[in-house]
C-alpha cells in the first residue's frame, strides 16, 4: 500500500518540488531553509537579540503554555514552502517538516513526556472548503515519527478568526475569545503538545492552552514548523 501511494504521490523537494524519491531537500536546495539559531527565547521559541532565558515580550506576558519550539526561521524560501503546504495541497511536505522537527527536538519531546499531540483546529466550513488542515497534517506526521498519539478531535474551533499579525494585543484577545472549546468526550490528558505551522504572536497557542488548562490539562507545550515576528 505504501509503495502504491508513493507511486501516485512521490516524495518531492519541499522547496523546488523536484521529484527526488526521498524525504528531504534536493541537493540544489540544501540550506535553503534557515534553522532557528541561538539565542532563542526559552518560552516562545523566537530568536532574541541578546542572550538570556526569555525575550522581553515573554517577561511581560503571562503565557498559558509552558514552552514553544519552532524549527525554521520564517523568512526566505520557507515562506513559499509553507504557503504551498497550506493552500496548494502540498500535504506531502508534512513528512519532511516532521522529520526535521524530530531531528532537532526529538530528545526534548521525550523529556516533556507528552500524552497527545493536538493540532490547532480549523473552523470546519473553512477546512471543508480547503480540503484539509495543514496543522493536522503536520501533527499526524509528527505523531508517526516520534511514536506519540495524535488527537485531532480534542480541540474544536467554533468560529473563523482574522489573521493575528495585523491586530493589536487587545484585538487578538477579542478575535480569539471563545474561539476554541474542548471536546469533553475525548480522553483526559495531563501533558499536551499543540502544533501549528507558524508561530508569530503566540495568541493562538495561548488561546488553545487556556481552554485546555481550564479543562484539566496540567501542562501545555507548543511546536511549530517556523517562527517569525
Amino acid at each position: 500500500m505504501k509503495r502504491l501511494i508513493k507511486a501516485f504521490y512521490p516524495d518531492v523537494c519541499p522547496n523546488c518540488d523536484k521529484v527526488i524519491g526521498r524525504v528531504g531537500l534536493c541537493e540544489d536546495c540544501k540550506g535553503a531553509f534557515r534553522v532557528l539559531k541561538q539565542p532563542i527565547c526559552g518560552v516562545c521559541g523566537r530568536t532574541m537579540s541578546e542572550d538570556g532565558f526569555s525575550c522581553e515580550e515573554c517577561k511581560r506576558i503571562k503565557h498559558y503554555f509552558k514552552r514553544n519550539v519552532s524549527v525554521f526561521e520564517y523568512r526566505g524560501d520557507i515562506k513559499e514552502s509553507i504557503y504551498r503546504f497550506k493552500y496548494g495541497n502540498m500535504r506531502c511536505y508534512a513528512e519532511f517538516f516532521a522529520a526535521e522537527a524530530v531531528k532537532r527536538y526529538g530528545k526534548l519531546l521525550k523529556t516533556w513526556k507528552i500524552d497527545a499531540i493536538v493540532p490547532v483546529p480549523m473552523y470546519k466550513p473553512k477546512q471543508r472548503k480547503r480540503g484539509y488542515n495543514q496543522a493536522e497534517e503536520f501533527a499526524r506526521s509528527l505523531a508517526k515519527a516520534c511514536g506519540i498519539k495524535m488527537d485531532n478531535k480534542l480541540l474544536v474551533r467554533l468560529k473563523d478568526t482574522l489573521p493575528m499579525k495585523t491586530l493589536s494585543k487587545q484585538q487578538r484577545y477579542e478575535n480569539l475569545k471563545k474561539a476554541f472549546i474542548v471536546n469533553k468526550k475525548r480522553q483526559k490528558y495531563k501533558r499536551v503538545l499543540i502544533v501549528d505551522d507558524i508561530f508569530t504572536t503566540g495568541s493562538t497557542l495561548d488561546a488553545c492552552a487556556r481552554v485546555l488548562r481550564k479543562n484539566g490539562v496540567e501542562v501545555v507545550y507548543g511546536m511549530c514548523i517556523s517562527s517569525g515576528s
